[in-house]
Order: C-alpha cells, then structure tokens, then sequence
C-alpha cells in the first residue's frame, strides 16, 4: 500500500480510491477486532467453542463481501478452557489477516476432532504469500499464532496454491485431561 501509494500522484482519481479502499480495510479490521473481543472468554466458556467459532463467521459474512464456510466434525465434547481459549485466538488471527492482506472472496474453515488430535485448517483463495519473508517479519500474528501453538504442542504449515490463496492446517494433540464429557453441544 505504502509504496504504491507514494507513486501515485496524490490528486489523480486512483491515489483518491486507494485512500478510500484503505479506509474501507481499516475499518474492516477494526470491526473483526472488535467481534474478537466481543466474543470474549466470557461468552466461550458458558457456550464452547463450536458456537463461539459459529457466531463470529457469520458476523464476519454478514459484514463483507466474502463467502464463508465453516464445518466441524468430532467436536461433541467440549475441551478444557484454555486449549479452546487459544484455537480460539488463532482461528481468529488467521481469519484477521485473511481480511486484512489477501483481497480474498472466499474463506473456508474445518476444525475436526479425529482420535487424540484436533485438525484445524482455515483455506481462502485469496493472494497467498511468501513464507520465507512472513517469517522474517517480527511482530506479526505468526508469531502469537506459533506462540500458543507450542503452548498446545501444536504444529501448522502454509500452504500457497499456484492459482492462489493459502490454507493453513493445524494440529494439536488434546490429551484425554483436556476433554470435558460432561459438557456437551
């Protein structure tokens, strides 16, 4: 933005809209901070996860342009607080770049629960990116993201796909302690 914003003549018609689409774009991340914030540990621990995850993709499709698609498999019983605070947190992260940087129409996101481990992967056809710079880059999301991961024993990779977009797939091994069977959706 910043270095095509400087090469553009500040009163041509194009220098105008991409001021009004960062605009949009800011105000497009506060809004997704703010149902972030709103859907809070208060309201994750009396209603769990699934539903928490449920409420804020359709407010996040209500409120863009962008088709949405959320799908869970296996996740009957609840999992300790914590652990669900932190897939919480990083489903979140991810959904908040998607909107941010990958100018994409569509965004699909699966968490599942198969044996001991709960797979999470979060898809959209947006830009994509380079890794090797992301990971360069000091202060981003990533790095909350890996953060709580290792808090989980968790691990994750990117994936670009050549026509474009990115899925991230995650693993995270929940022990039988994490469950909580008396908790049920």
């Amino acid at each position: 933005y910043d270095n095509i914003r400087e090469n553009t003549d500040p009163h041509s018609i194009h220098y105008q809209q991409l001021e009004k689409l960062n605009k949009a774009l800011q105000q497009l991340y506060a809004e997704v901070r703010n149902l972030s914030h709103q859907l809070g540990s208060g309201t994750l621990q009396r209603a769990g996860l699934i539903p928490v995850l449920t409420e804020l993709l359709n407010d996040i499709e209500t409120n863009n342009r962008m088709e949405l698609s959320f799908s869970h498999f296996g996740m009957a019983e609840r999992l300790e607080f914590n652990c669900e605070l932190n897939i919480l947190r990083i489903i979140q992260e991810l959904i908040s770049n998607v909107l941010k940087y990958a100018k994409a129409t569509q965004l699909m996101v699966q968490i599942n629960r198969i044996g001991a481990d709960i797979n999470i992967m979060v898809e959209d056809d947006g830009l994509g990116f380079d890794h090797k710079t992301l990971l360069m880059r000091s202060g981003t999301g990533l790095d909350n993201i890996e953060a709580r991961l290792r808090s989980l024993n968790g691990t994750f990779q990117f994936e670009n796909r050549p026509a474009g977009g990115t899925t991230v797939i995650i693993n995270i091994p929940v022990p039988e302690s994490d469950l909580i069977p008396d908790k049920l959706f």
